[in-house]
């Protein structure tokens, strides 16, 4: 999976950008393709759904898309 890092600056008291996307001023985000999610619990259901490990692969289409 390929990915890109951007830094927010601590203490940047309005985030633009952050708000666009999510609605918050709150980070972290992730965006991936359309999807935009955002908290760090909601990225990781997300990605462990979206890009599953092989051993994971039966339990994640069990349970389906993650909210």
């Amino acid at each position: 999976m390929e990915y890109r890092t951007e830094r927010v600056p601590f203490g940047r008291a309005k985030r633009p950008e952050i708000v666009e996307l999510t609605g918050q001023n709150r980070v972290p985000v992730l965006v991936d393709g359309e999807e935009v999610v955002n908290d760090s619990r909601r990225i990781r259901e997300y990605l462990d759904w979206r890009y599953p490990s092989d051993s994971d692969a039966p339990k994640q289409a069990a349970e389906g898309r993650p909210n």
